[in-house]
């Protein structure tokens, strides 16, 4: 269970480059992919579409998952057992 927080955190900044990318690379996309294509518009309006669900729904994600390692590893700090401090008589003071 201690590897969970780690995937999740790495999970979310893989996440986040990629829509951070998706952003940066959305006008190259767009053109290459000839989104406004004359023989088929319908799925030119599709892709289109999905990309832009992609630019918007990446950074958000990433937070979230970012977050999720957060909470899952206070979490599992708060859980573990804290260790029985004895106390001496002799050194008491």
């Amino acid at each position: 269970m201690a590897d969970m927080p780690k995937r999740t955190l790495r999970a979310g900044i893989i996440v986040g480059i990629l829509g951070v990318l998706a952003i940066a690379l959305t006008a190259r996309v767009v053109e290459r992919a000839g989104f406004t294509l004359n023989n088929a518009p319908m799925l030119g309006e599709i892709m289109s579409v999905l990309w832009q669900l992609v630019t918007v729904g990446f950074l958000p994600f990433s937070a979230a998952l970012i977050s999720a390692s957060l909470v899952m590893r206070h979490i599992d700090a708060h859980n573990k057992p804290r260790e029985s401090r004895t106390v001496d008589p002799e050194h008491e003071g």
